[in-house]
This record gives C-alpha cells, structure tokens and sequence, in this order.
C-alpha cells in the first residue's frame, strides 16, 4: 500500500500484481519442457533455454514480493526511482514530468534541463536507453507504476504536492 507522510510519498512493489505475472510466465516457462520431449538436439537445448529464461524471470517477480522498501518515494527534494537510480534526482535537474502511452501501456516521462549530467549516475541499462529514447522522440526517463502500488495518477498527484509546476498539460 502506496504511503505518505508530511516529508515524502513512497510506492512499494505490489505482492499480487508480481506474484500473477510470476505465475503467468512459469505457465509460459512450462512450454518449454514440452520441448524437451522432442527427438532433435537444438529443439531440446531451446526447450532448456527457454524453461530456464522464464523459470529465472518468474523467481526475480517473486524475490520482489518480499522487498517492503520503497521503489519510488516523492519527496520536497525530488523523486528516487530506485529502477533509474539509488539517488534522489533533485526538482533543479527536472524540466518537465508528464503521462505518456507508448502503445497503450501508461508511463511517467521525465524531462532534464541537463539529461546526460540528470542520468550520469543511473543505471547502466537506463543509460545505454537514453540514445533510443531520443530517437524515438520520447521523454529522457521513464517510470512504469504496473507493479508498484500506485498508478501513474497517484504518481503525478504526488508531484504536484511538491512541485505543480513540473506537471505537464498531459499529466
């Protein structure tokens, strides 16, 4: 459950939403093993491969469930994604936030005055993105709340408790 005090607002992992998609892809995983039946050598090591891939992706879902630490806390010095990075990135460093669809899935974008020294210290899969990202015209950042107990809605109200200003006219 999403929590708030005066100094911060703070989203955690959502225990049912991770331990569905985790089921959904040991049900996918499971497809798999029917492969391993099968006579040839490469249809078999595909069978492993893919058994392992998303046996692997089910257990980090569900490692996730046990993690009470906040994932995403808003707060009067800025927001902290622990997906992008361990630090807060400060109110000063952000141009713009705002409500995207990409393809009918909901994100909050985030737009930098500076966006290579905002994400200098983000990981390195965010990084590596931030070409892409530019390329495809879309925000600098991007939070996806599917997993998290809030929506991007309940995201954007609680930026606006610190800064309405960053808010964009989508959000």
């Amino acid at each position: 459950m999403q929590t708030s005090t005066s100094d911060a607002i703070e989203f955690r992992w959502y225990p049912p939403q991770l331990k569905w998609l985790a089921g959904l892809l040991l049900v996918i995983g499971v497809l798999g093993l029917v492969m391993l039946r099968e006579e040839d050598a490469g249809v078999k090591a595909l069978g492993a491969i893919w058994t392992v891939l998303f046996a692997w992706g089910a257990c980090c879902l569900l490692r996730r469930v046990f993690d009470r630490q906040p994932v995403v806390t808003v707060s009067a010095a800025g927001l902290m994604d622990r997906r992008i990075m361990d630090a807060v990135i400060p109110w000063a460093a952000m141009l713009r936030v705002d409500a995207y669809d990409a393809e009918h899935v909901p994100f909050i974008g985030l737009e930098f005055h500076d966006p290579k020294a905002a994400l200098s210290s983000a990981r390195p899969m965010v990084r590596s993105m931030a070409p892409l990202h530019r390329l495809l015209r879309f925000p600098s950042a991007s939070l996806q709340m599917s997993l998290l107990d809030g929506s991007g809605e309940d995201l954007l109200a609680a930026i606006r408790q610190f800064r309405p200003d960053l808010v964009g006219s989508h959000g």
